[in-house]
């Protein structure tokens, strides 16, 4: 009796071209995981994990080229510091974390004031759900 083989199916995080993610993490942590991990698919209400990031984020860190490819800011070489890292692009640092006394809230997800709008995500970015909807806001008044 020969047996066969399943096939392999290529998750969603295991599909993502490494470099395109380190140049833009959030557009593929918002646009793509997001929308396929983050949101239940019967209740539409937003998922609280880490949307498989960090599945991606090991793939990154295993690859030897993509690593080297990822900026490290506190690297011995003056030329390299957060300054010489673009806006958005992936980056690398040593650090040590101790406690902290006043820890950050962030809105993990939030809709914005348009009727039937989706859910969006403010996870893995600088700027906070206001700040979401002031740049939508912005945007609307300048297509009128």
């Amino acid at each position: 009796m020969m047996m066969m083989k399943e096939e392999e199916v290529e998750t969603i995080e295991e599909s993502i071209d490494l470099r395109e993610f380190v140049s833009n993490p959030r557009k593929f942590a918002s646009e793509v995981l997001f929308q396929t991990y983050g949101v239940d698919g019967e209740t539409k209400e937003p998922i609280d994990a880490d949307w498989k990031v960090s599945k991606v984020l090991e793939r990154c860190v295993s690859d030897a080229n993509i690593n080297r490819s990822i900026p490290e800011i506190n690297h011995s070489d003056a030329k390299l510091g957060i300054e010489s890292v673009p806006k958005g692009k992936l980056c690398r640092m040593r650090c040590m974390v101790q406690d902290m006394r006043d820890p950050e809230y962030y809105v993990g997800c939030f809709r914005s004031k348009k009727k039937n709008a989706a859910w969006q995500t403010t996870k893995f970015s600088e700027h906070g759900g206001d700040e979401m909807s002031r740049m939508e806001e912005e945007e609307e008044e300048e297509e009128e």
